[in-house]
């Protein structure tokens, strides 16, 4: 019942897609214990079953090491702008930790990336225009949908502060 109850926490952790050889392995390995005990080779199906749990610890130690690089891979993905294998790497490791708020967060983040994207090279190009009303508007949209997007505050930056030294010359004027 243990090497059962292990198995199915590693299927719901999507252990298929990174367990590896030796998750492949202990799954043959129940199949054909159960077979063995159907056929009341109860010996051959004891010495399968011991066979599994040395595998499934393998697998087990896996999980830390898997879910790291996906959520390496899940942040190189999302600053090079590849918001679905973002979301294929966020989505693993979530899968593999449930509760992993950096998962959760760059999930969301993959989630709004291609938008975020469009409304940063749409104000770059306004700015580079001089319309920096609009363009300004584009940055704060582009920073509410991802409160990270360093590039929209970057960009907010400079034109707050080119909008504060252009008026400074004016009120000193008057």
């Amino acid at each position: 019942a243990a090497i059962d109850e292990r198995l199915q926490k590693l299927n719901a952790r999507a252990a298929a897609q990174w367990g590896g050889e030796e998750f492949g392995r202990a799954n043959s390995l129940l199949t054909a214990a159960d077979q063995d005990a159907t056929a009341r080779e109860y010996t051959a199906a004891e010495q399968k079953l011991n066979e599994i749990t040395p595998l499934l610890d393998t697998v087990e130690n896996r999980a830390p090491q898997v879910l790291a690089e996906q959520l390496k891979a899940g942040a190189e993905a999302l600053s090079q702008g590849r918001s679905e294998d973002a979301k294929a790497a966020f989505g693993l490791a979530l899968k593999i930790e449930p509760n992993n708020q950096v998962a959760s967060r760059g999930l969301k983040r993959a989630g709004t990336l291609d938008q975020v994207l469009a409304l940063l090279t749409k104000a770059e190009g306004q700015e580079k225009e001089g319309n920096a009303t609009p363009a300004l508007e584009n940055f704060q949209k582009a920073l509410a949908l991802d409160a990270v997007a360093t590039r929209a505050s970057e960009g907010i930056a400079r034109i707050t502060s080119r909008q504060a030294a252009d008026a400074f010359p004016s009120a000193m004027a008057r």
